[in-house]
């Protein structure tokens, strides 16, 4: 198959020869159709896209066929025209003449067969047009592309009647991913509000932390950040076909700074150097302040710091993040004075019982002081024990009578001592104790009080400690007084040799009680003999 293109449209001429020579108005009463495709296409500025026009004879043999494909230039151009195989399609022989004028907007397409008698009864693709969108217009919205001027001959050299279409553009704005943020940058937790400014958009898909994964479909939506660090936010927008855009920002999160630090020493002696190291969240920059009076004396991070005074301090540090939010934490640092060699002091010694009978345990009690600290105090061989202040411990009285004396020895943290002795005897024990009431004899009326005092007297030669008791032990019942309403009824009380101690005795007679003479006892028993005292008090209540 040969096809000649012919210059300033000859095929054009052939034609309309054709339609001279043929009866005048004599047109086929059958008709055709010719269609221009696609009835509906959507595109953007800048995109191209093919117009097609093809044709079906149905009963007509077509043996030329002309027409023009109009258009507007100020939004479409033709980069492009191609035969099609219509006229063709049996391998003879066409003339082609196709033409393009850019400034009208007209594409010009004439065809004939030649050489042959027939026509073509067969559908087919008569031609092709490529166009391009501009890349600038001035609006949007359907587009038509015209089939105009058409012209078909059929194999009898007679026009034919013929059904056309036209064929529509949707041009489309595009779509154009934006959006703007009401806060771009803040502490946590941070809401931040997306505000849509999306252009030709349908749909949005949100995602705020750049994981893939789509947060949000609302247009306009609000998203609390609650990690610090940078957050790159995207928005993909899509219009009515599907086309999407995507756009992003960042939203930079910081962390609310919390102060805290470590020491390496927070207590010793001057000169006391401290290494201070920082253990700060969200934290960028750093003010210390190592003695409490209000000046910086370092931006370190890790700083060190030597004290060369005694005293107690108080270590500040200033923590800011990127926003200038501060925090402070503090920490004492005591420093102490070097050590003074000087020994400790004993205060006073304290042995009960200081005098006693073979084999007896005495109780030691030292008090005793130091500038640093007493660390040790022995009594004798024995170590005392510290408890409320008091160094404490006991030791067993020889077996062998005779006046002894005790060593007492204090230690503090360096190694100085003092020392002291204590006398303390044993003997054989002589002597007893002695218990009284006074007065010996009361009036009390009943429903009243009476105030008494017991005294108890050690007579021996040792120290002891006593068991005193008020009782009715022995006593005729009807003579015996209530115990009910007396302030006590037992007692323990430590007396040295020769001591005595008064204790006060309150006694309540309730009201209704019987009359007359009520008695009771009062025993006064060693614990460390065998050796014991009686007294009876009398009361006449009325």
């Amino acid at each position: 198959m040969k096809n000649k293109p012919l210059k300033n449209c000859f095929c054009l001429l052939i034609l309309l020869l054709l339609a001279l020579v043929s009866p005048v108005g004599a047109v086929v009463d059958s008709s055709c159709s010719i269609v221009l495709e696609p009835n509906a296409k959507y595109v953007y500025p800048g995109d191209t896209f093919t117009v097609t026009i093809s044709i079906d004879p149905q009963s007509v043999e077509v043996y030329g066929l002309q027409y023009e494909v109009v258009f507007d230039p100020n939004i479409f151009e033709a980069l492009s025209q191609s035969q099609g195989s219509f006229l063709s399609s049996d391998g003879q022989h066409t003339y082609m003449v196709p033409k393009t004028y850019p400034e009208k907007g007209v594409v010009l397409y004439a065809e004939s067969r030649y050489g042959v008698k027939t026509g073509v009864s067969a559908p087919g693709v008569a031609s092709t047009i490529q166009f391009k969108v501009n890349d600038t217009i001035s609006s949007y919205g359907i587009k038509e592309i015209l089939l105009d001027n058409v012209l078909i001959v059929d194999s009898n050299l007679l026009f034919t009647s013929f059904d056309s279409s036209t064929g529509t553009v949707v041009l489309m704005e595009p779509v154009v991913s934006d959006f703007t943020a009401n806060v771009t940058e803040g502490e946590t937790p941070l809401t931040v509000g997306f505000t849509d400014t999306s252009m030709n958009a349908v749909s949005w898909h949100w995602d705020f932390d750049s994981d893939g994964l789509v947060d949000s479909g609302v247009q306009n939506p609000e998203h609390t950040y609650t990690e610090s660090g940078e957050h790159t936010v995207s928005l993909i927008v899509a219009n009515e076909l599907g086309t999407n855009d995507t756009s992003t920002k960042t939203i930079t999160v910081y962390g609310v700074p919390v102060s805290d630090f470590t020491t390496s020493i927070t207590e010793s002696e001057a000169p006391l150097t401290v290494k201070f190291t920082d253990t700060s969240t969200n934290a960028v920059s750093w003010s210390w302040d190592f003695d409490g009076d209000g000046s910086v004396d370092s931006e370190v991070q890790n700083p060190e710091y030597t004290y060369n005074e005694p005293g107690e301090y108080i270590v500040s540090l200033t923590v800011a993040n990127e926003l200038g939010t501060i925090d402070t934490e503090t920490e004492i640092i005591t420093v102490k004075s070097q050590p003074v060699d000087e020994p400790p002091v004993i205060n006073s010694v304290n042995l009960f019982p200081a005098s006693t009978i073979p084999g007896t345990t005495i109780h030691v009690n030292v008090d005793a002081m130091d500038e640093l600290e007493v660390i040790k105090v022995d009594a004798g061989d024995v170590s005392l024990v510290k408890k409320d202040g008091i160094w404490q411990g006991s030791i067993t009285a020889p077996n062998e009578l005779g006046d002894y004396s005790l060593s007492i020895i204090a230690r503090d943290a360096v190694g100085n001592t003092a020392e002291t002795s204590v006398p303390y005897h044993v003997v054989r024990v002589e002597g007893g104790a002695s218990i009284s009431v006074s007065p010996r004899f009361s009036r009390v009326s009943a429903g009243n009080d009476v105030s008494l005092t017991i005294k108890v007297k050690n007579t021996q030669n040792i120290d002891d400690i006593f068991n005193v008791r008020i009782n009715t032990d022995g006593l005729p019942e009807s003579y015996s007084a209530n115990l009910a309403g007396f302030s006590w009824t037992e007692n323990e009380v430590k007396l040295r040799a020769g001591e005595e101690k008064v204790f006060p005795l309150e006694v309540n007679v309730p009201a209704g009680a019987p009359r007359g003479f009520k008695l009771f006892r009062t025993n006064v028993d060693s614990e460390t003999t065998s050796i014991y005292g009686t007294s009876v008090g009398y009361l006449l209540v009325s």
